[in-house]
């Protein structure tokens, strides 16, 4: 029987489709079934509601993509109220390996003129979850740096959105989380 692995956050997450799903299981070798129970739009105060409920889906590991709506303009939960939820999100997947997946760089070139997002903003979210990570011994996905390097090579991993990841963006995605969790 396979493992439970949940993906549990916003649209990052709850952008993959069952394409995506099989090539996440395929890069796992086969040995978890992926459920995506990420909605787009939820900031960490959704995620603070709704964790109750997926936790009872008892994973062996959730993957959790928290931050990006946190940190938007026209979604913002602030910084201290966000630093607040993520203890409280980790602690209902107790019995769960938990790895968080902090936001990473957004193409602001590419941003909607009502959508704006800055870097900088962003960096602060990323920058909290790792700090949270790092104090409690929860594991996390660097996405900063790896998206980081494609953004400084010119290379493009986000739809036209400047937010969302292609398909090369997933599976880079998809190659750091299977490292993360083989580790």
């Amino acid at each position: 029987m396979s493992k439970k692995l949940v993906l549990f956050g916003d649209s990052l997450f709850g952008e993959i489709r069952k394409t995506e799903t099989l090539m996440l299981e395929e890069k796992l070798g086969g040995e978890y079934d992926v459920y995506n129970c990420a909605t787009g739009g939820w900031s960490t105060n959704d995620l603070v509601k709704k964790a109750p409920y997926i936790s009872g889906l008892k994973p062996e590991i959730v993957i959790i993509s928290a931050g990006t709506n946190d940190s938007a303009p026209w979604k913002r939960v602030e910084l201290e109220t966000f630093k607040s939820n993520l203890p409280i999100i980790a602690e209902q997947f107790s019995q769960s390996r938990v790895i968080f997946f902090p936001p990473p760089p957004v193409t602001e070139v590419l941003l909607e003129e009502n959508k704006i997002m800055s870097n900088e903003a962003v960096k602060m979210y990323n920058d909290a979850v790792i700090e949270f990570c790092k104090e409690a011994s929860i594991g996390y996905i660097d996405s900063w740096s790896f998206f980081m390097k494609l953004k400084d090579n010119n290379q493009s991993y986000h739809v036209a959105d400047g937010i969302h990841f292609t398909r090369e963006g997933y599976d880079l995605l998809f190659s750091a989380l299977s490292g993360v969790i083989q580790s």
